[in-house]
């Protein structure tokens, strides 16, 4: 191995930071101490630790729509209120508009993570469109597709909109394949029945 003479003599030349030239002779003079090294290791290990500890929710609600017009008057405090007792959330959109609302109070907190699609049942006429969704799901804080499923609770016998529920239902599937991320499911057979299962 080349000298620290050597070393030192490169790195004072350059003159370029003596902040670099300071680890250098730090590292340098205690290369060999091997248990200098390896409680280096343990306190930055250690730190990791911590930071990934206080950043851990306490609680995770798996399901929530924190984008609701219920909210408005104090959506802050209430994202304050979770905030403080470490609970953290998926706000989950029901269609573009809404997947849209959710994707921004992710961005907005920390806590707050968001899914984008089209609820089976909330918008009956809708088809989910691919495209409307694409430059969404591309978000980090998006972690899942849905809500989706299949919804025949207040539909009767229509079998038109059992067909677009279906329809929609596979269409998010393969938009959830196609962008490697999990499904937010919603069931509801009609009354006394199991037929959405």
């Amino acid at each position: 191995t080349l000298s620290y003479e050597f070393w030192k003599y490169k790195i004072k030349r350059n003159k370029k930071s003596k902040f670099s030239y300071m680890i250098f002779k730090l590292s340098y003079l205690r290369a060999s101490d091997y248990w200098f090294n390896q409680g280096l290791f343990l306190f930055f290990l250690t730190i990791n630790f911590v930071i990934v500890q206080l950043m851990k929710p306490k609680y995770f609600d798996i399901h929530s729509h924190l984008n609701f017009s219920t909210f408005n008057s104090d959506r802050e405090e209430v994202v304050k209120r979770m905030c403080d007792k470490s609970v953290w959330t998926i706000s989950v959109g029901t269609d573009l508009e809404t997947s849209k609302e959710v994707v921004e109070l992710a961005n907005k907190y920390d806590n707050i993570f968001a899914t984008v699609g089209l609820h089976p049942d909330s918008h009956k006429g809708l088809t989910f469109v691919e495209d409307d969704y694409r430059e969404l799901v591309r978000n980090k804080k998006v972690v899942a597709v849905g809500e989706c499923g299949l919804d025949y609770f207040r539909i009767g016998s229509d079998e038109s909109d059992k067909k677009r529920q279906k329809e929609n239902f596979e269409r998010q599937i393969q938009f959830a394949i196609d962008n490697d991320l999990p499904l937010m499911l919603h069931f509801r057979p009609s009354g006394g029945a199991m037929d959405a299962y």
